[in-house]
């Protein structure tokens, strides 16, 4: 049996594929090692999958906060000890975005989703990387973003008469409440993200359209553009921001002369079909 599983911070997607080419599925809390503890992953474990017939020969592992070779070690020693696999592969969830639109060709990967994140992929590896400076510094055209201009549009007087009697019948909380969410509570980058379906809701407003081409143009600006004959691969990209604006994503891409490539909600079910058309290394 071979467990391909793609681990966010809230919830997880796990694929279990035997030797016949069967697929169960399963779905879990989500795990962040750099918000998490080994023993939470361990839980989820033991106590949200389903038990397996079958031996388990490969277990190819992607997930949110994966990075530095203590983390992968980590994380290699739980499941092998948990799965009882022969072969274990720890990877980061922009490989899992590579790989899942990439497939084996080059190309310019995003993740917008919650936060936001690129890379420059050439098939096989990564060959460069704008960093991800998180919903505070960065996350351009995440949902973190979105949700926070969508804040600030309303506190200011910003939107349209409209529009602010729409978010006061979605929104019924106080600022303090508010502020106590964003600055004293876990999980502010999700929190303000959840404001981001006020503007999916209302991406045909001129207004929401705005902002939403804003946050686009700034994250071609400062990430895409900045790769090297950027202009000459498609742009793809994972992740629920993308797929559900896609209209003016591609929009702003071509404004810039980039061209839009795949774009995927999940990137689960194109994971297992890189892996069941590639060789174990």
């Amino acid at each position: 049996m071979k467990i391909v599983v793609d681990l966010g911070g809230t919830k997880g997607d796990w694929r279990f594929i035997s030797d016949k080419g069967l697929v169960d599925t399963a779905q879990t809390r989500g795990f962040n090692p750099a918000l998490h503890s080994m023993w939470d992953l361990e839980q989820i474990i033991k106590s949200d999958l389903p038990p397996q017939a079958e031996p388990i020969k490969q277990v190819y592992y992607y997930g949110a906060g994966v990075g530095g070779e203590l983390t992968h070690h980590s994380l290699e020693t739980l499941l092998r000890t948990l799965l009882h696999a022969d072969y274990i592969e720890i990877n980061s969830d922009l490989m899992a975005a590579c790989r899942a639109t990439c497939q084996h060709q080059e190309g310019i990967v995003s993740i917008l989703g919650t936060g936001s994140s690129s890379c420059l992929y050439d098939g096989h590896k990564v060959t460069d990387i704008i960093p991800s400076l998180g919903y505070i510094a960065g996350d351009e055209g995440a949902g973190s973003c979105l949700g926070k201009r969508i804040l600030q549009a309303y506190y200011y007087r910003e939107m349209p008469e409209e529009l602010n009697r729409e978010y006061e019948q979605t929104y019924a909380f106080t600022r303090d409440e508010l502020l106590e969410n964003i600055y004293r509570r876990p999980g502010a980058n999700s929190y303000l993200a959840s404001f981001a379906n006020f503007a999916l809701t209302q991406k045909e407003h001129p207004f929401i359209d705005k902002i939403i081409r804003n946050e686009f143009d700034d994250f071609v600006r400062r990430h895409l553009l900045k790769y090297f004959k950027a202009r000459q691969y498609k742009c793809h990209f994972v992740g629920s921001i993308a797929w559900f604006l896609q209209d003016p994503l591609k929009k702003i891409l071509a404004l810039h002369g980039l061209t839009l490539g795949r774009v995927i909600r999940k990137p689960i079910d194109d994971l297992v079909f890189y892996h069941n058309h590639t060789s174990q290394n």
